[in-house]
């Protein structure tokens, strides 16, 4: 990944966390399901907001729709009312050190997820060490004792699991405009925790100007503007994108196979969100560089010219010093 690429991260990690002391000054006021609930509405509405300045479009399909409001209801809707639920339990410290966790669940999930990255030796290590230094700093809390909030701790891993399998499903939309699956799952979110929220505490009553500001920066720092980066960044990051997940592809274009997109122009369409063009290799003739990949036409009018000398590889050499 490119530096800029790093900083996003850092940047997502950062906003994510503002969350936790957020929810915190909401919870002299508000009751959990009421704090969700406007959490999602307001992240709802600003995703509306940037959806349609962007000028992106919904997309067709009814079931696709459909699919993106049930990502919103099990992977944003239940952690939103499950994080204040903890908060009203545990110290922020634990807070913390439990939510060290979702990283290395998520390497977790996505090893076992089906069209997930599966774990390589060095992320084994790094979930090994994180584990372990999560234990580390969590020893003095544990020690203290935790009785009672067994359930609470219990909860707060659940949530970091259903945001582990959030970002594997949301893999699978790696064609949709980021705006889009953050508006339509945020909707879908909003549409359960409100009736929710009405049903189980009522109307809530906020008598102070801090709550406000705390619940609406809540729904849009942390919340929206942080899934659209997030849902931005997660095509980017994937392996099928990477300089490695492309190394068949620049092995072809070494033993001089044509191919129908280089391996620069594959991984370009997925750094920039697009549809990932198709690839194809011709066996019959290690063909010359035809169209725009040919930095020298005279290398390619010779090589079409005699395409046995093209097939050889000592040929190939002998070819392109001769005319360069």
């Amino acid at each position: 990944m490119r530096l800029r690429d790093w900083f996003t991260i850092i940047l997502v990690g950062a906003l994510f966390g503002s969350s936790f002391s957020l929810i915190v000054v909401t919870l002299h006021e508000l009751a959990p399901l009421t704090i969700a609930a406007g959490r999602a509405v307001v992240a709802a509405i600003t995703c509306w907001a940037i959806f349609l300045a962007t000028g992106h479009k919904l997309p067709d399909d009814p079931v696709l729709i459909g699919k993106l409001i049930l990502l919103g209801l099990l992977t944003y809707a239940l952690p939103f009312i499950l994080m204040p639920i903890t908060q009203s339990h545990l110290s922020s410290s634990m807070i913390a050190i439990l939510n060290l966790l979702l990283p290395l669940l998520t390497v977790v999930v996505s090893h076992y997820w089906p069209s997930g990255e599966r774990a390589t030796p060095a992320k084994a290590i790094g979930v090994a060490v994180g584990l372990a230094g999560a234990l580390l700093l969590s020893a003095p809390t544990l020690r203290a004792g935790v009785d009672g909030q067994i359930w609470a701790i219990g909860i707060s891993i659940g949530s970091s699991v259903i945001w582990a399998i959030a970002f594997n499903i949301t893999r699978d939309f790696r064609n949709i405009p980021p705006s889009a699956i953050a508006t339509v799952a945020l909707t879908g979110a909003a549409l359960f925790c409100v009736p929710a929220a009405l049903l189980v505490e009522g109307i809530p009553t906020v008598r102070y100007t801090q709550t406000w500001i705390a619940w609406i920066v809540l729904g849009v720092f942390p919340t929206a503007l942080n899934f659209q980066i997030m849902y931005f960044m997660i095509p980017r990051i994937g392996t099928s994108v990477t300089y490695y997940g492309l190394a068949v592809l620049r092995q072809f274009e070494a033993m001089g196979v044509a191919a129908l997109n280089s391996s620069n122009a594959v991984a370009a369409a997925g750094r920039h969100g697009g549809d990932l063009p198709g690839t194809a290799a011709d066996r019959r003739a290690h063909s010359a560089p035809v169209g725009r990949n040919c930095t020298d036409r005279r290398i390619a009018a010779a090589a079409q010219a005699d395409p046995s000398t093209w097939r050889d590889r000592q040929g190939r050499q002998t070819l392109r010093s001769r005319l360069t």
